[in-house]
């Protein structure tokens, strides 16, 4: 009866010390600060991960949000979405944004005479022949 009582109790101390360890181990994996990645790369896509280059931006009376710089085979998309928060329907002559590419500017009209409802939205998608994933900075401009 003693050996299946010193047993227990020494499966017991073992399985203790394993939970212990593997909080410690799951507690400082969650505390450790995640290295930001600049861009990542799935199924031959890359896609940039720049959160000060892609952050939402307010230009005139509208919102650029949800933007994203892909790259595949040497060309890369530009997605966004503009969205008219006003309480009137916009009209946008021509947005341009002025990509900034290893110290190059590179200038995109990415709308062209469009009209965006109150309170609605519009996606913008451009494709072109370009490496755009060095991009440093977006600047974007509003013709009326």
């Amino acid at each position: 009866m003693k050996k299946e009582i010193n047993k227990k109790t020494i499966i017991l101390v073992i399985v203790s010390i394993l939970c212990v360890v593997g909080s410690i181990f799951l507690i400082k994996l969650t505390l450790k600060p995640k290295e930001k990645e600049e861009k990542f790369e799935i199924e031959g896509i890359e896609i940039t991960q720049n959160e000060d280059l892609l952050k939402d931006t307010k230009v005139g009376d509208f919102d650029i949000t949800n933007q994203v710089l892909y790259n595949t085979d040497g060309v890369s998309l530009f997605s966004a979405i503009v969205e008219n928060n006003t309480e009137k329907d916009m009209k946008i002559a021509r947005l341009y944004a002025i990509f900034t590419i290893n110290e190059q500017e590179e200038k995109l009209v990415l709308l062209d005479d469009i009209e965006i409802k109150q309170g609605t939205t519009f996606p913008i998608n451009i494709t072109f022949d370009r490496d755009v994933l060095n991009t440093t900075n977006i600047e974007y401009v509003l013709e009326d």
